[in-house]
């Protein structure tokens, strides 16, 4: 779900862009009508996924009465994880888009790059963290795992903000290609 929403929503962003701004509108108000429709389409996707959740759960009590319900998407619920997906992927999913419209292909292979480096390095990475405390990264990871609840928050939203910002500079002074 996370991947597809990703790929057709940094497509969109360039198509999406070309075509409002050549017909008029403004790079501010496709910037507001972009954060406005990533921020609804996120925020119905949540709730729908909830509402398939809670049948799932019901249907699984009447089908297996004797047998105990799978929790398989509980923790997507939790608040800090459910503000980070509202907030965070959209924010990545617009300054994704705005990258490869901005900088083409070089955006595009460095954004392939990093997702490459994450695809195969983080069944490495956990290992590695197991048995190397002295690293820096482990002390990172360590850090933000001890963050306070409310911090945790601020950071979430810092990133959003900043990921918002970078978008709407990207965006500012695009050309348009039809």
């Amino acid at each position: 779900w996370a991947i597809v929403n990703a790929a057709l929503g940094i497509a969109g962003y360039q198509n999406n862009f070309n075509l409002m701004v050549s017909l008029g509108c403004t790079r501010k108000e496709y910037m507001i009508a972009q954060i406005a429709t990533v921020y609804l389409n996120m925020i119905s996707e949540m709730v729908l996924i909830f509402l398939i959740y809670v049948i799932e759960k019901t249907m699984w009590k009447v089908i297996f009465p004797n047998k105990e319900y799978v929790k398989l998407v509980e923790y997507v619920f939790e608040y800090k994880i459910l503000l980070a997906i509202i907030l965070l992927v959209p924010a990545i999913r617009l300054f994704v888009g705005a990258a490869i419209l901005r900088f083409g292909k070089i955006a595009y292979w460095l954004i392939w790059v990093v997702w490459m480096i994450g695809c195969w390095g983080c069944g490495n990475i956990i290992p590695y963290l197991a048995h190397h405390h002295e690293s820096w990264l482990f002390v990172v990871v360590n850090n933000v795992k001890n963050m306070s609840d409310i911090m945790q928050m601020v950071s979430i939203c810092l990133i959003t903000v900043v990921l918002l910002i970078l978008t709407y500079h990207f965006t500012k002074k695009q050309a348009v290609y039809v």
